[in-house]
């Protein structure tokens, strides 16, 4: 029975979060399926994983996108889209809101990444 399966499994699903919520270590790998299911695998060590798979010097090397090399690294550390608490993270770095036309060769239109957030102006 497909409803019967889909119970099971999301009650499997829940348990695995569930371990997940204290274990929060730093390597992991989820498989999201056609019909909406997901696996979800911890494969150890994060450094570990870096160094065998080389995703740095890929990134370096202009081999992966920046988007693939952060997609790779919020799946590295156990992020996932089914728990907004654990959802992916992506840095904020554009500056400028207001034009039309985003200049992306204009220092002023980027963040100042050497300081957190909260540090940008006296009003945060």
């Amino acid at each position: 029975n497909v409803d019967d399966h889909a119970s099971t499994s999301g009650q499997c699903y829940q348990q695995d979060k569930d371990r997940s919520w204290y274990l929060l270590r730093r390597s992991a790998l989820e498989l999201f399926m056609v019909d909406r299911s997901n696996f979800f695998f911890d494969f150890g060590r994060a450094e570990q994983i870096l160094k065998r798979t080389q995703l740095m010097e890929r990134w370096a090397n202009w081999e992966i996108s920046n988007f693939e090399y952060l997609m790779e690294l919020n799946t590295l550390s156990g992020r996932s889209y089914n728990d907004i608490t654990q959802y992916p993270v992506f840095p904020w770095i554009i500056a400028d809101y207001q034009s039309k036309v985003l200049n992306l060769d204009d220092p002023s239109a980027f963040r100042d990444l050497s300081k957190p957030v909260g540090a940008l102006n006296p009003e945060r």
